[in-house]
């Protein structure tokens, strides 16, 4: 009974987190304020207690800021969509490598200011206070207590370049098709690096993962249309994720920064985000899936 208590005051905890968010955003009249990837940083400390994320808190802080000032700043370079990617993918990549960190969604902090050409200064301040405050929030509870240096395995060199290019190769098949404005996801380049660094990757969980990325996607930017108001779509979004994730049955913090993803992207792109969350997830999950699938059946006939 306390576990499911505290678990309960955990979701009401990280609801407020997300939800103030918003509301400081339509307070001060600027949309780069909303960070998606908080919502998943939030989710994965405070709901699920990702032990890789709690074991070195201070990383929750320096290392989106770090990406997120970088993918700033490279946005400000006159040069297409896809060299900007490219560049913030390679940067960020380096910047887990030399802080030995898998920190997921410090990638997609490094993204988000590119693929909603973030240009206000408010958006490095919101990083940063956001990031600040959630790494005190976990100090505070000792939650950091809850893990050790062996739940925090450091990105491997060769497993990062391989994530590398399959994500330039993506980026370029969308270039030459001309939709690379749909082509970076912050949620599904996230979970593509969490899950090319596990041993295996079951065909079930493929599937579960692109219906409920392309569920979640769909159902938030449905709800974006219907309510249009952002705080009545950020509460909306919070529970299609919960909800969503609990029909699954899986605990992907990133699908809490997809249903606020909406929120924050052009408006003549956001109604296209289901097809592209689709399309993405099935072709580079596909990817890591048949890697998985035949080093597994080669190791089995070894």
């Amino acid at each position: 009974m306390y576990k499911k208590i505290v678990g309960y005051n955990r979701y009401i905890i990280s609801f407020v987190g997300i939800l103030l968010m918003i509301i400081l955003a339509g307070a001060f009249g600027n949309h780069e304020i909303i960070l998606p990837e908080m919502a998943a940083l939030i989710a994965g400390t405070l709901i699920y207690e990702e032990k890789p994320w709690l074991y070195k808190p201070f990383h929750l802080f320096i290392l989106p800021t770090i990406t997120a000032i970088a993918g700033f700043l490279i946005n400000m370079l006159p040069v297409v969509l896809v060299v900007k990617l490219i560049a913030i993918i390679f940067v960020m990549i380096l910047v887990l490598l030399v802080f030995k960190s898998r920190l997921g969604p410090s990638l997609a902090t490094g993204l988000l200011p590119i693929i909603t050409n973030a240009h206000s200064p408010a958006f490095i301040v919101s990083i940063i206070i956001a990031t600040l405050v959630l790494y005190l929030t976990i100090k505070s509870l000792k939650l950091d207590k809850l893990a050790s240096e062996e739940n925090a395995p450091a990105a491997s060199l060769r497993i990062s370049l391989l994530y590398i290019g399959i994500v330039v190769l993506w980026l370029f098949i969308c270039y030459e098709l001309n939709v690379e404005n749909l082509c970076a996801a912050p949620p599904v380049l996230v979970v593509l690096f969490e899950m090319i660094h596990k041993p295996q990757y079951p065909q079930k969980m493929y599937f579960k993962q692109v219906a409920m990325l392309t569920i979640v996607a769909s159902l938030s930017v449905l709800s974006l249309f219907v309510f249009e108001n952002f705080i009545i779509v950020a509460i909306v979004n919070f529970f299609i994720a919960t909800i969503v994730l609990n029909i699954f049955k899986l605990k992907m913090p990133p699908a809490y920064a997809l249903c606020i993803l909406p929120l924050v992207l052009p408006h003549n792109t956001v109604q296209y985000l289901p097809v592209s969350i689709f399309a993405m997830s099935v072709v580079l999950y596909g990817i890591i899936y048949l890697l998985k699938y035949k080093a597994t059946k080669n190791l089995a006939t070894a």
